[in-house]
């Protein structure tokens, strides 16, 4: 059986918060190119140690191993799987996450994909040549140089959770396709967010006076800047805006706040896998609201590409782009405006439950539900 040595690598390098593991200085081994080891127990044939733990993977393709083992000298790959299909079929375009929510049953009973809302996506940018996107439907802005006309992105980061929310089907569906999208950039890659550009970037969007903002992205531990993102989400909130946020990634099973998910008037968004379970790097969370597809989703990428990523980055874009088809339904239907704090209730209250009974750190209310919500509406 063929054998693949692994060597020391750097941790989560391209993370904007490093992920709390125990042991974190044991952490042993990259493994590239196609070993599928991602959220799978690893067993006595394939690691030579009892101390069993699990591989993780980044956004590079990296695996790293979640164990706090110090030393391994050789890994037993898995079978090759490729990480991402080079030319996706049309068949994939609606992809498990959707597929999951039943995204068309909703679309059609809602009457819309997001029509007359307007989705803040604070980011790294948006590809300006992707044939995915509306760009009629689109403006920008750049916190980084404060212009309205450069917001390309570097990074991909910024692309794949745009596609989620607004791609038009070519080979990615988005959740709320009829969206119009202000993609405001705050960082050239993942891991240089900086929480006075967060802040920036949600006090551009109130002067625009968007419906939602969409922030795949989280801080933690203690920090005086806090104060100043928190008191933009409060005003955000006063202004009737619904910011819906990533709870983080954490492989650690004890609770963490991660900001800005873990104020109040956030909708704080954990991952779940194809099979409806918690994804291994959701972080577990006493402020989670609910979970939504998360892991190995495709979506659009820097230039005209595609890619899959995993995390509760992607998560949160779904529930961002159901949030949208919500309260355009209730603002073309019922003649109404959704409150932030209304969608959030109406999110938490429909959700399916799952894990414990009831709240819980690793699902919050559970599973969002948009059919539920929806119907919930007109109650």
């Amino acid at each position: 059986m063929p054998q693949f040595i692994v060597t020391v690598k750097r941790l989560n390098k391209r993370r904007a918060v490093p992920v709390n593991f125990p042991d974190r200085e044991n952490i042993i081994g990259e493994v590239k190119e196609g070993f599928t080891f991602e959220g799978e127990e690893a067993s006595i044939n394939e690691v030579p140690n009892i101390a069993l733990g699990k591989w993780y993977k980044d956004r590079d393709n990296s695996f790293y191993w979640g164990a706090g083992i110090t030393a391994i000298p050789i890994i037993v790959p898995a079978a090759a799987e490729p990480v991402v299909p080079a030319q996706p079929s049309q068949a994939s375009a609606i992809g498990w996450g959707l597929q999951k929510l039943h995204i068309e049953d909703f679309w059609h009973a809602a009457g819309n994909k997001g029509t007359t809302v307007t989705i803040a996506v604070i980011d790294t940018g948006i590809s300006s040549t992707h044939p995915e996107f509306d760009y009629s439907k689109i403006s920008r802005f750049n916190i980084l140089k404060n212009d309205d006309t450069i917001a390309e992105d570097v990074d991909g980061h910024g692309t794949h959770v745009a596609g989620i929310i607004a791609a038009k089907g070519i080979k990615v569906t988005g959740v709320a396709q009829d969206v119009n999208l202000l993609i405001i950039k705050i960082a050239e890659t993942v891991n240089s967010w900086l929480i006075e550009n967060v802040a920036a970037g949600i006090q551009h969007a109130i002067d625009e006076k968007v419906d939602i903002i969409s922030i795949s992205g989280e801080f933690r531990g203690i920090n005086p800047k806090l104060a100043l993102l928190k008191e933009k989400i409060d005003e955000a909130e006063k202004q009737g805006i619904i910011i819906v946020a990533s709870a983080g990634n954490n492989f650690n099973s004890i609770p963490v706040e991660s900001f800005p998910a873990a104020f109040d008037t956030c909708i704080s968004i954990g991952s779940i896998k194809e099979d409806g379970t918690r994804a291994d790097s959701s972080t577990h969370s006493n402020k989670l609201d609910v979970v939504a597809p998360g892991d190995q989703i495709l979506s659009t990428w820097i230039g005209d590409g595609y890619h899959v990523s995993s995390g509760t980055s992607m998560a949160t874009p779904f529930v961002a782009g159901i949030a949208a088809v919500l309260k355009s339904f209730a603002r073309t239907k019922l003649l109404q405006e959704l409150s932030p704090s209304h969608i959030q209730v109406v999110i938490n209250k429909s959700a399916d439950d799952a894990g414990s009974n009831g709240f819980d750190t690793s699902y919050g209310f559970g599973i969002i539900n948009p059919h539920k919500a929806l119907k919930s509406l007109t109650n």
